[in-house]
């Protein structure tokens, strides 16, 4: 299975390769990670010791920097270094308070995985909720890297718990432990024979909690709002903007206004949503 895997990831390789000089997401997607391997060669240093976090994007990054801060504190004699896999997360905290270097993660290729795993060569390596990427968990299993997942959530219909799943399933022995965010997590894990889990709790709780503390005012976004009550929707798809809007145009009243944040900032998809809004 992991052949296959191999192959497939060779292909997806390929077909980005070609795609990127008719889309310019994935040209863009293809293009930052080229650095990172120069980044990685200027700034690691064998005298140093190194953690490794990882997290999908910006979500996962604030789900875990409570947990984040900590392990700064504790292992306050390393240096870590923070991946994303998406350029939403990278761009807006690439300059961050917890990394001393901060880089994309390349594709989970045999090499790059292999080559980004050897460069670093992290004391202990953190994954967040469930980035499971196998060619990388190899390799930190061959160096004998202890390996934590944290905030992790697990469901019933993963497919790596189908039985078609078994060879992913295996991947995660490389886990040291599990820190999982409810009983259902944990209870599924031990269903699986996999008993090094323990719930830690949702530390998103903890973050929300921090925020109002930072008090940081947008002053357009005061003038916006005034005296009105604010509702403001996050990291919104267009499937949710679908809703929200039809949700505005049943709930407007004098007193409220309405904020909408989309994942993806596209200038046609916000025309639209303009549109939408009667």
């Amino acid at each position: 299975m992991n052949t296959l895997y191999n192959l497939f990831i060779f292909i997806i390789q390929l077909i980005l390769h070609v795609c990127k000089h008719f889309n310019k997401k994935i040209f863009k997607f293809i293009n930052e990670r080229k650095e990172t391997f120069n980044e990685l060669k200027l700034y690691v240093s064998k005298s140093e010791k190194y953690i490794w976090i990882h997290v999908a994007s910006l979500g996962e990054y604030e789900q875990g920097l409570p947990v984040f801060k900590e392990i700064k504190s504790l292992y306050n004699d390393h240096k870590i270094i923070l991946s994303f896999f998406s350029s939403s997360g990278y761009e807006l905290r690439k300059n961050n308070l917890i990394s001393d270097l901060t880089v994309y993660l390349p594709i989970d290729s045999h090499y790059n995985a292999k080559t980004f795993i050897e460069l670093i060569d992290p004391k202990i390596a953190i994954f967040v909720k469930y980035e499971f990427w196998p060619n990388f968990l190899k390799f930190l299993e061959k160096k004998k890297i202890p390996t934590y997942l944290i905030v992790g959530s697990f469901r019933e219909n993963h497919w790596f718990f189908k039985p078609w799943g078994f060879w992913m399933k295996k991947n995660l022995k490389v886990f040291s432990h599990f820190f999982v965010q409810n009983e259902i997590s944990k209870n599924l894990l031990n269903k699986n024979n996999f008993d090094n889990c323990s719930i830690m709790g949702d530390s998103r709780f903890e973050r929300v909690i921090e925020l109002p503390n930072q008090n940081k005012k947008i002053e357009h976004l005061s003038e916006f709002k005034g005296s009105k009550k604010c509702i403001v929707a996050g990291s919104t798809w267009e499937k949710d903007e679908k809703i929200i809007i039809k949700f505005i145009n049943n709930y407007i009243k004098e007193d409220v206004c309405f904020i909408i944040a989309p994942h993806e900032i596209d200038l046609v998809k916000i025309k639209n949503n303009e549109e939408s809004y009667s």
